[in-house]
């Protein structure tokens, strides 16, 4: 029986295998010296050929038996007879990952979806006849392994698959506070992908916080681990007596026949869950486990009726469903046992196997859990008394509208609610850490920090305000990350094509949110065209580039007035406001920015300076293009009784 310890990626199994191939590098096998099984090789013909037996391989054929995970590649062109399978192993001993090759060609398996602690265990690769009723023959041009090209490949390698397995996990069962910290984890992770000259230092800082933070998700009250020590070799099925340690499958966040228990399903080897109320298992992907549970005798199978069955096969794929009728609730890919309803009809509960139904791709689980309802202890005055405190300061914070806030100050706020939320949804949560979730929150709201108020509804556009956001969706957060945003305001005249707000590449997930606000003005130099970019989708939806999808182009002129107000709720923004870029159309004249201004309903433009040069045309006062009124004409460009006039 195999032990695998819980496979969350790590990057010391795939850096340690990094040297295995240069860059570039394609390794082919060789076919010199194979070993057969039930099979046949012809090396001058290439040709492949296996009998009817179920074991049919042709192994040692001449490619690298560990250090898999530097390789991004596995290539196979092949030449198929009409009717016959063929497949590809990479063997790691009691299980492997398949490639099936079902015709003529060549085929690729990509070595980046398997996780790296699969390929560091890997033993061979080899090939495999299909257990078919005839024999087949297969003619094999070349196998090869391939490395990428990028010398930084192994670090973004182990954090794109920790990322990977980041996006498996269930959000069910865990508090808010550690699956918000997933998410920033994995948003911290992409964006250090996306980054043009990243640093192997960052890539690997990136690879532990996500592995990090999946490791640190939190289960909701009751909620508990099923480990591989739950598992245990017993006696007898009469008197089976404490039980001792023995060896468990347990393997989560990959795909395998057998993510837990003993794969023979032996009567005397079973973790005993009669104490827990319900087993839950969540999956990611379509195969379904299946649970193989109260073997009553060596080789008990489940029969048609219950009293004749000698084991619990919950499993839809059976002859006898009975078994997954009564016991099992499935809600979309979360499987959930209920264990009273096995002890009251047995007496226990034991659970030797979770394996995969059917043939094929194995079941990748993310979760295995055990859950008991928690004692009612509602009834303790200190605690209610607490939560009710707690509850009070969450109201507080939820009435403060927090878009008048600076990004920073209102993210500790939140945190802090999301936090105290967690524990509200606990029986029996620590009068302490009530007290200090309480006051976690009345101090963030004490440290909050409004955002830059010109007039009445009418704030400054800031760098600040620009930020890397975890997505464009409503649940959308902005990250911690610190990111550049351009900014030419009131930095003199600025060239055709230059960026005067935002990200120059237009990347889809970092921009301002706007939404909150109903203008945005742009002050500057009369005649400067325009290119105001909102919305950008993510990369491969509806064209684009790397950086992003579609986005919504606006292109107005700034008028004799000086100003450009965008109307934030316009059609053609689709209810979204989010500002990705201003920049100066290509054709555009030179010129500054003087403003940049958002506001919030109405607004009134002399009171605030943004329209106050038509004002001027009936009392001869002077202005620069700002808004500014001026003592004297400046060098430059000003209004005058209403006109512009060069002073030089």
């Amino acid at each position: 029986m195999k032990f695998i310890t819980k496979s969350l990626l790590t990057l010391a199994l795939l850096l340690g295998a990094v040297g295995v191939a240069n860059a570039g590098e394609k390794v082919y096998a060789t076919f010199e010296n194979p070993s057969n099984t039930n099979t046949t090789w012809n090396a001058a013909t290439k040709t492949f050929t296996w009998s009817t037996t179920y074991y049919n391989q042709l192994r040692n054929i001449g490619l690298p038996t560990s250090g898999l995970g530097a390789y991004t590649k596995l290539v196979i062109k092949c030449t198929i007879n009409a009717g016959d399978k063929f497949r590809i192993l990479v063997y790691r001993g009691g299980d492997n990952k398949t490639l099936w090759v079902e015709q003529s060609g060549e085929t690729t398996l990509d070595l980046t979806t398997i996780p790296t602690d699969f390929l560091a265990a890997a033993t061979e690769i080899c090939l495999s006849g299909s257990n078919q009723a005839a024999p087949g023959e297969v003619v094999v041009d070349y196998v090869y392994l391939e490395k990428g090209d990028d010398p930084l490949f192994a670090f973004k390698d182990a954090l794109q698959k920790a990322i990977n397995v980041g996006k498996m996990q269930s959000q069910n069962f865990k508090t808010n506070l550690s699956w918000n910290a997933l998410q920033d984890a994995i948003t911290a992770g992409e964006a250090a992908l996306a980054k043009t000259n990243v640093t192997e230092e960052e890539l690997t800082a990136a690879a532990a916080a996500v592995n990090n933070a999946i490791s640190g998700l939190k289960l909701f009250e009751g909620y508990t681990q099923l480990t591989a020590a739950d598992f245990k070799h017993y006696e007898s099925l009469a008197a089976p007596g404490e039980g001792a340690a023995t060896g468990c499958a347990y393997e989560l966040n990959a795909a395998s026949g057998l993510p837990y228990g003993d794969g023979n399903v032996g009567e005397l080897n079973w973790a005993d869950l009669a104490g827990y109320d319900k087993l839950v298992v969540i999956t990611s992907g379509d195969i379904k486990p299946r649970f193989c549970m109260n073997r009553l005798e060596a080789n008990g199978q489940q029969a048609e009726t219950q009293a004749d069955s000698k084991m619990l096969d919950i499993n839809p794929n059976n002859a006898f469903t009975w078994s997954t009728e009564k016991y099992q609730t499935i809600d979309g890919n979360i499987f959930s046992i209920d264990l009273k309803k096995i002890v009251a009809d047995y007496g226990f509960a034991r659970l030797h196997s979770i394996k995969k139904q059917g043939w094929g791709a194995g079941v990748v689980v993310t979760d295995l859990l055990l859950y008991k309802a928690p004692e009612a202890t509602t009834d303790d005055p200190a605690i209610m008394v607490n939560k009710l405190s707690l509850q009070a300061a969450v109201d507080k914070a939820e009435a403060i509208d927090l878009s008048t806030k600076t990004s920073e100050s209102a993210k500790k706020v939140k945190d802090a609610v999301v936090a105290a939320k967690d524990l509200l949804a606990m029986s029996a949560p620590s009068i302490a850490a009530m007290e200090a979730a309480r006051r976690a929150i009345l101090q963030a709201i004490d440290e909050l920090v409004d955002a830059p108020v010109i007039a009445d509804g009418v704030y400054d556009l800031t760098q600040a305000m620009f930020q890397e956001w975890t997505g464009i969706d409503e649940e959308a957060e902005p990250t911690e990350a610190t990111i550049g945003c351009a900014y030419e305001v009131g930095t003199g005249e600025k060239g055709a094509g230059t960026t005067m707000f935002g990200n120059p590449s237009v990347v889809w997930k970092t921009y301002a949110d706007l939404s909150a606000y109903d203008h945005l003005l742009i002050v500057g130099t009369p005649g400067l065209q325009l290119r105001v970019l909102f919305n950008r989708l993510e990369v491969g939806n509806g064209g684009g580039d790397g950086n992003g999808g579609a986005l919504t182009e606006l292109n107005p002129t700034i008028g004799e007035d000086g100003l450009v107000d965008i109307d934030l709720k316009a059609e053609n923004l689709n209810g979204a406001a989010r500002l990705n870029a201003i920049k100066l159309g290509w054709g555009s004249p030179a010129g500054q920015f003087t403003k940049l201004q958002v506001v919030k309903g109405a607004y009134d433009p002399v009171a605030v300076g943004l329209q106050a040069v038509k004002t001027g045309t009936e009392n001869g006062a002077i202005f620069n293009l700002g808004g500014q009124r001026l003592a004297q004409p400046k060098k430059g460009l000003n209004i005058i009784n209403g006109k512009k006039v060069v002073i030089k």
